[in-house]
């Protein structure tokens, strides 16, 4: 039987896994194609709003703030754009570290 503390389930297992309560992180894929369907121009590059629109997709309740770091994180180049070619990589991996919960 699985323990349930108020926000994870631990399932028994010999390496116990902790999961999220009302469903499962995202995975590195999900988030690249949620962020990449957010490039609405074509242009090959995600501007602040659209890095906005991705967070509020994933369930940010601080959009600013996660729009702010991302690009503080990705943007090598300090263009004010992330890169799907050479800088997705970078804010995917911020994103993931948020722990963003697929519902």
């Amino acid at each position: 039987m699985p323990s349930v503390t108020r926000n994870t389930v631990v399932l028994p297992t010999q390496n116990p896994v902790v999961l999220p309560k009302g469903g499962v992180p995202y995975i590195r894929q999900q988030i690249i194609d949620i962020f990449k369907g957010f490039d609405k121009n074509g242009d090959g590059k995600l501007s602040w709003d659209e890095v906005q629109a991705a967070f509020a997709k994933l369930g940010s309740h601080f959009t600013y703030y996660r729009a702010w770091r991302g690009r503080r994180c990705a943007d090598a180049n300090n263009d004010g754009f992330i890169s799907l070619e050479s800088e997705l990589n970078e804010l995917v991996t911020y994103t993931l570290e948020q722990n963003y919960i697929a519902k």
